[in-house]
């Protein structure tokens, strides 16, 4: 009994979500059904000694279910060889280890990370490899470079921030991915990506911005969803220290040296904006949230300024961390330390919108490496860890540092791997 038990649960395991192998199941099996009703049909026309007429129904019919076979078989196989060869981790894995890996995935904890810009890619390079169940909400008030030009010109969201997040998530072929991330560098299109003006198309012949984000998405076999915090036109407004106020996400950063002082607060034009009805729903659902790593006042407060998200977070029964940044941003957090980040946070969405800050504490930087950055005006975010914890705050530190192209970036799976034990100590689940 326990056997057949057993042998009709592993059977249903086969209609889980996975690498798409029972879609093309069923398309094999539909071809197979039309061509089998053609094949008989010509059959029972040519005993009936009437094989000339209808016989255009049966053959369309026949050679219809052949392409569904074929058709069926050679993607299977295309996705169980893709599969193999990247096994969601990029290493080549056996069959019987990507569909393990793809229960593990579904399996995971339910994520929702929200920010932009770099940062937030590199985080989910390394969430995509714990669990599928990852819900990224990304800020849409970008109004500078490409994204800028397309958002003035074509009426949309600026796809900028979204393209990165997608690509980040994606099972996409190296050369798909450098195709995406192409910058044209003539012509009136000089600076403008090619994954920008495919969403930008793509939302042209769909049924708006939105469904050009899940189409893609489903191209690109993204790992979880990608959702913008909000479908409408929100434009990010700052007041510096001074007095002077900045409008346009892409003068915010710029306009400490041409004003002085420093960003005192950020708010959203128009303020009444609504947010994205599946960007709130996976945040109540979600195990664990994630801010940043990311600009603050340009990548991360943003998304907690649309109306209920902030809201949806402080009642969200997830773990809430914080991934401090590296460095400080000029223009943005000049001076700032983890505190002060936190400080900012809480200013502009209310207090306990975190529970834990993670930070790093490699501070071995090579000489040249860091004068670079004080030249720039930037420094190693600095933190109080006994500040921090008399504050309430649950402070994990960490090596999440590491080297790329004479920049320092987070290590996407060391970053990952800490969420992850962050969520995995006790505490959390009491």
């Amino acid at each position: 009994m326990k056997q057949t038990i057993a042998m009709w649960m592993r059977r249903a395991a086969l209609l889980r979500p996975g690498i798409g192998l029972k879609r093309l199941a069923f398309m094999g099996a539909g071809g197979a059904a039309l061509a089998g009703a053609g094949l008989m049909g010509i059959i029972r026309l040519r005993n009936r000694g009437a094989f000339a007429e209808s016989v255009d129904l049966n053959i369309i019919l026949l050679l219809t279910g052949l392409v569904g076979i074929l058709g069926g078989i050679a993607m299977m196989l295309i996705r169980l060889l893709r599969a193999r060869k990247h096994g969601g981790l990029g290493i080549d894995v056996s069959w019987s280890d990507v569909f393990k890996l793809r229960k593990t995935l579904m399996k995971g904890p339910r994520i929702v990370a929200l920010g932009g810009g770099t940062g937030m890619a590199t985080l989910l390079r390394g969430l995509k490899k714990i669990t599928s169940n990852l819900t990224v909400v990304v800020t849409v008030a970008d109004d500078g470079g490409g994204s800028g030009v397309l958002r003035e010109e074509l009426r949309i969201l600026p796809p900028g921030d979204i393209r990165n997040c997608i690509i980040a998530l994606s099972d996409a072929e190296p050369d798909m991915e450098r195709l995406l991330q192409y910058r044209f560098t003539d012509g009136n299109l000089k600076g403008q990506s090619f994954g920008n003006l495919y969403l930008a198309a793509m939302s042209g012949i769909s049924g708006g911005f939105l469904e050009a984000v899940e189409r893609t998405s489903d191209i690109l076999a993204v790992t979880g969803r990608v959702l913008p915090v909000s479908l409408d036109n929100i434009r990010l407004c700052a007041r510096l220290s001074g007095g002077a106020v900045v409008e346009g996400e892409s003068n915010i950063g710029v306009a400490q040296k041409e004003y002085g002082g420093h960003i005192e607060k950020v708010w959203l034009e128009p303020a009444d904006c609504t947010a994205l009805p599946d960007a709130l729903n996976a945040i109540r659902e979600a195990d664990i949230i994630v801010l940043g790593p990311g600009s603050l006042y340009t990548s991360i407060i943003p998304n907690l300024l649309v109306p209920g998200i902030a809201q949806a977070i402080r009642e969200s029964h997830a773990v809430r961390i914080y991934a401090a940044n590296l460095m400080t941003q000029p223009g943005e957090t000049e001076g700032y330390d983890a505190t002060d980040h936190l400080r900012a946070l809480a200013d502009h969405a209310g207090e306990g919108i975190a529970q834990c800050v993670l930070i790093n504490n490699n501070l071995r930087i090579a000489p040249a490496l860091i004068q670079k950055y004080l030249d720039d005006h930037a420094e190693p975010v600095k933190y109080d860890r006994a500040g921090l914890r008399s504050a309430g705050l649950l402070v994990e530190e960490r090596d999440l540092m590491r080297v790329e192209d004479e920049r320092l970036r987070h290590d996407s799976d060391r970053l990952a791997t800490a969420i992850i034990d962050i969520y995995r100590q006790a505490e959390w689940r009491m």
